[in-house]
């Protein structure tokens, strides 16, 4: 499976950059070991940022601990379904009393 269906690069044009302690990655090529992508998010790089699936988002909407939480996680993808669906159950849970 491609690195990319798991991370995405943000804040820059995909391309070369220089990683201390690895070297030069080129974060356009498709074909990077997802296990290095994976190291290299960990480790905070500030360039790639994890892909969260609908599946994933509609979860943890449903373990939100409050309307704030719960609203900030639907924005991030609000054009799903499922998610919107998730948001909905979630907040009349935690509007109704007891």
């Amino acid at each position: 499976m491609s690195w990319q269906k798991q991370y995405k690069v943000v804040g820059i044009i995909p391309g070369r950059i220089l990683v201390p302690g690895t070297g030069i990655v080129d974060l356009s090529d498709e074909n990077l070991p997802e296990e290095l992508i994976r190291k290299l998010h960990d480790k905070g790089c500030p360039y790639l940022q994890r892909v969260i699936t609908a599946r994933e988002l509609a979860k943890n909407i449903a373990q939100a601990t409050s309307r704030e939480e719960a609203m900030q996680l639907s924005a991030m993808k609000p054009e799903s379904k499922q998610v919107q669906d998730a948001f909905e159950k979630r907040i009349k849970e935690l509007d109704s009393p007891g």
